[in-house]
């Protein structure tokens, strides 16, 4: 059997499933990536905050801080929790990433049981 690439044919299938656009982004972004930056790296550096231009940067308001929030991220700790084997044994048939699973799940009780 013989396989034959239709262009035509894959225009009109990615079109017909959206992903024509994301396609175009995809090959145009491995053009940008593949390209030297010409910015003058040294000059930008030595800028002072005078020399920066900052006016189509919206004002920071009094809502802004009303609505932010400080957030810190949390380091996990590593403890040593018993868990009955089959327990264990469906969270590793979960995937490779069945620690992580494990502590949300423990998240999410926690918070549907505290106060």
């Amino acid at each position: 059997m013989n396989f034959e690439w239709n262009e035509q044919k894959n225009q009109a299938n990615m079109a017909k499933h959206k992903l024509f656009h994301f396609a175009k982004l995809y090959l145009m972004n491995e053009k940008v990536i593949n390209t030297t930056s010409k910015t003058n790296r040294a000059k930008v550096d030595s800028l002072t905050e005078e020399e920066i231009d900052t006016s189509d940067i919206p004002p920071l308001t009094e809502d802004f801080f009303i609505k932010s929030r400080w957030w810190k991220p949390v380091e996990p700790l590593n403890a040593f929790v018993q868990i009955d084997p089959k327990t264990l044994a469906w969270f590793q048939s979960q995937g490779d990433d069945y620690e992580k699973k494990v502590a949300a799940a423990l998240r999410i009780y926690a918070e549907a049981h505290s106060a």
